[in-house]
């Protein structure tokens, strides 16, 4: 039985959903347009992400040496007088120059925040790995393009997740409370540093980072330099070969906040640097007036989703 999607789930949706003329002009609304609710006021940074020359070369003949594999099995099993299955050649462009494009928006609101991200992939068809009698290979070897939105929604202690993906049935968030030392522990978490998390989630919600060992300072502790991005001054921690951060501290009317992405220290995040990608901010907006629908955790389940947009916001 299908059910419907509640409001404040369907209206961000709305956005992911394909029209030709937003893609062709390269640009499409952000997460908080038409979106209801009681005016709020938030500071907003819209980031994309921008992977390193050399990843995006690999990505590509990654892409490209799939495709053969896959084309070569299939031309294998046609000489022996199997069924191969379907076959689709490469589009007249080739592999697209950007194969993982990734736009995130933050909204930091008064003792909450929420982080969009939009990523848009593209793989080859390989299909399964075992060969069925009936149906031959079962990837056509074609280039296929996914996007998901992924929100993430941190009030309080409470942290919750939002997976949303084309075709895919949405089967509410996942949501848990953060534990003591959750500010050290996330920022290492996402390296995947075993380590490091179990001894920044030693440290006590009050603890000062000086009691933290230093591979977790290493990571969150400020470096002394500072950099301006999209016109606003903001300063750097951690290391390029971990992960980078530079922070703004605006003068704020209320006070600044954590996010997903920079739970070590509270503020706007204006850029993150990574051995292969990197994320700058593109737009700054501080004491933005927005619904605060914004900031509501959508509790049902939905439909399935389709037509979901490649490009879902202005994107190079």
């Amino acid at each position: 039985m299908s059910r419907v999607l509640p409001m404040r789930l369907a209206a961000p949706l709305l956005l992911l959903v394909c029209v030709g003329s937003a893609v062709a002009d390269n640009m499409s609304s952000p997460y908080h347009e038409g979106l209801g609710g009681a005016k709020v006021r938030v500071h907003y940074v819209h980031l994309s992400m921008e992977r390193v020359p050399e990843f995006k070369v690999k990505d590509r003949e990654s892409l490209l040496t799939a495709h053969e594999i896959c084309r070569q099995g299939k031309e294998a099993l046609r000489q022996v007088g199997e069924d191969p299955g379907p076959y689709q050649p490469l589009p007249p462009d080739g592999i697209p120059e950007k194969t993982w494009i990734e736009d995130t928006e933050i909204y930091y609101g008064a003792g909450r925040s929420v982080v969009v991200v939009t990523k848009t992939e593209h793989r080859i068809d390989l299909g399964e790995s075992k060969k069925h009698r009936d149906r031959g290979l079962t990837g056509d070897c074609g280039l296929r393009r996914t996007t998901e939105r992924i929100i993430h929604f941190m009030e309080g202690r409470r942290v919750c997740k939002v997976n949303i993906a084309a075709g895919k049935t949405w089967l509410g968030p996942s949501c848990s409370k953060s534990a003591s030392g959750a500010a050290a522990s996330g920022a290492a978490r996402a390296l995947g540093d075993v380590n490091v998390v179990r001894r920044a989630e030693s440290l006590s919600p009050g603890d000062s980072l000086s009691r933290a060992p230093k591979s977790v300072q290493g990571l969150v502790g400020l470096t002394g330099e500072s950099r301006v991005i999209a016109n606003h001054r903001c300063e750097v921690s951690g290391t390029p070969s971990l992960v980078e951060k530079c922070i703004a501290t605006p003068e704020s009317a209320f006070p600044l906040h954590i996010s997903h992405l920079n739970r070590e220290r509270a503020g706007i995040l204006l850029q993150a640097v990574m051995t292969d990608r990197s994320y700058t901010a593109r737009e700054v907006l501080l004491d933005m007036e927005v619904g605060d629908q914004v900031f509501a955790v959508p509790e049902e389940e939905g439909q399935p989703q389709t037509g979901v947009s490649p490009l879902p916001r202005l994107l190079r």
